[in-house]
């Protein structure tokens, strides 16, 4: 019986993990929303300009998301927070070294 019960929370818990990953995403591109709306003037760009904030949005919310869980990870399981900390620092160095051949 406590086995079924630890089985069901840890799969509540990486539901509202990944509910968190959403919002996070969600709001982020909804800050983008102005940018898109001035977009809308000239339709051909407002799909692109919504495309990109979605883009950006999951971008910054991957590193974002490693971190926070990592940072609750931290006190209870070290190992599995550094090593969230650490996928959470390769995320972010994998989207900058993507992003830098667009810019040349």
């Amino acid at each position: 019986m406590i086995e079924h019960a630890k089985s069901d929370e840890a799969i509540l818990t990486w539901i509202l993990r990944a509910a968190g990953f959403f919002m996070m995403m969600f709001g982020l591109a909804l800050m983008t929303s102005p940018l898109a709306w001035l977009a809308s003037l000239l339709p051909f760009l407002e799909s692109l300009v919504n495309a990109a904030s979605i883009g950006v949005a999951f971008m910054i919310a991957a590193p974002l998301t490693l971190t926070i869980i990592a940072a609750a990870w931290l006190i209870h399981r070290p190992l599995i927070g550094a090593a969230l900390i650490a996928a959470g620092f390769a995320a972010v160095i994998i989207i900058k070294r993507l992003i830098q051949p667009a810019r040349e």
